[in-house]
Formats: C-alpha cells, sequence, structure tokens
C-alpha cells in the first residue's frame, strides 16, 4: 500500500510539473509592430538625443536599445512600460548619422531601424515622430 501511495506521488509531481513548464511557455508575450521616433535637441551646453518606441501589448517586454555610429556602439537594455512605451536617451557630441535599433523580446522577437542624422547646428530634429 505504501508502495502504491509513492507511486501516486510521483506520478503527480511528475504531472504538476509538466503543467507549469507548459503554463510558463504560455505566458510569452506577442507585440504588435514597433512604431519609434527620435527628439534630438541642442544647446550650448548639452545635446541629446531621445527614442520613444511603443508597440500594441507589449507592456512588460524586455527590449534593448542599439545605437551604433562612427567609432561607437551602445545598447541600453530596457523593459516596456504599463503603457506600452520604451524610452531612452543618449548624448550627441559631433554630427554624424546615427543607427537605431530597436529590439523586444517577444514571440516572435520584433525589431525596427532607425536612422538618423545628427546636425548640432539646428534647433531641433525629429525623424518619424508621429510615430510612425
Amino acid at each position: 500500500m505504501r508502495r502504491h501511495a509513492l507511486v501516486a506521488v510521483l506520478i503527480a509531481t511528475a504531472a504538476l510539473t509538466s503543467f507549469a513548464a507548459t503554463a510558463g511557455a504560455a505566458q510569452t508575450k506577442k507585440a504588435g509592430p514597433i512604431k519609434a521616433c527620435v527628439f534630438l535637441t541642442y544647446d550650448d551646453v548639452i545635446s541629446s538625443g531621445i527614442v520613444k518606441m511603443t508597440a500594441a501589448s507589449a507592456s512588460g517586454i524586455k527590449g534593448t536599445f542599439e545605437l551604433t555610429g562612427k567609432g561607437f556602439k551602445t545598447t541600453i537594455p530596457f523593459t516596456v512600460g504599463k503603457n506600452d512605451v520604451g524610452l531612452t536617451s543618449f548624448p550627441i557630441s559631433v554630427t554624424e548619422t546615427i543607427k537605431i535599433t530597436i529590439t523586444l523580446a517577444s514571440t516572435p522577437p520584433k525589431t525596427r531601424i532607425i536612422t538618423v542624422k545628427v546636425n548640432p547646428n539646428s534647433q531641433l530634429n525629429q525623424s518619424g515622430c508621429t510615430p510612425t
């Protein structure tokens, strides 16, 4: 009798483990297309860029902003906020073209690439800020 109880406990444990693994897999997040824009601001002291991304149903999904340009490459991790928005900022030091790659770890993964020309002689520059 004791052996039957042990076998029953082992079967129940295996079933619960299988259920937990399946439940975890079912919780993967599907996000809508990434919409993004870049704001570039310039003044005498600090110049900076702000990248804003939105994606429907992306709340809580982890992602990265990858900024690349002549002589630099920076990756900034983030988690999409409750309002389906992710933001980052970066300093601007030279006139050049910057490529911004936004990646979400959704199912399937989503990626959006924006190329922005940085021009410190402008007062304000926007790229795709409807957002598109």
